[in-house]
């Protein structure tokens, strides 16, 4: 099945058994893939607008910001 290999087989660089391999062979026996029809969509409508804001924006931002800034 498939393509061999003699990996790690021994011996010293130059010399070995000569393992001459086989030729990889055409898979046998295997059915035809199945052609897919068109592809149904879904009903599912895209959104028109985004989701509002989670907080609201605040009306003293000066007085929450001074609490990090550094005095001098």
């Amino acid at each position: 099945v498939g393509s061999k290999i003699n990996l790690n087989s021994g011996g010293s660089a130059g010399s070995g058994s000569g393992y001459a391999g086989s030729a990889p062979l055409l898979p046998g026996g295997v059915e035809p893939a199945k052609t897919i029809t068109e592809v149904q969509s879904s009903n599912i409508a895209p959104t028109k607008e985004a989701q509002n804001a989670l907080l609201k924006e605040s009306d003293n931002q000066d007085d929450f910001l001074s609490k990090f800034r550094f005095s001098s």
